[in-house]
């Protein structure tokens, strides 16, 4: 393997975009940004608990969204995704701060077709 580790082989073309996706775990965002701009949004968990029942909460409240399939290694994270099905919703005031979010700090950022 020319780059090392199997870890840098997916990295790199990850990262770069040669082979499947542009910005590493996060779709399309340089992976330092993507964890900046995560920072900014703490405020989701409350009342929600954690930002993951609070993301799962927001794809279940998109009109689009039918079903959500989310990720898991273990049942202790089952259990607390379903937790999200039980957290509060976002108010309308939320829903637009959070589309405010992205169209003013994430959007500009995105390589890629997104």
């Amino acid at each position: 393997m020319e780059m090392g580790t199997a870890k840098n082989y997916w990295l790199k073309p990850q990262k770069e975009g040669e082979a499947f996706n542009v910005g590493e775990t996060f779709g399309g965002l340089d992976f330092q940004k993507g964890v900046e701009l995560s920072n900014n949004l703490k405020w989701i968990e409350n009342e929600r608990g954690n930002r993951t029942r609070a993301a799962i909460k927001w794809i279940l409240q998109q009109e689009e969204v039918t079903s959500v399939i989310p990720g898991f290694r273990n049942v202790k994270q089952v259990e607390d995704n379903l937790k999200a099905l039980k957290v509060k919703d976002f108010s309308k005031d939320k829903l637009q701060k959070l589309k405010d979010f992205y169209n003013e700090e994430v959007h500009a950022h995105i390589r890629g077709a997104y």
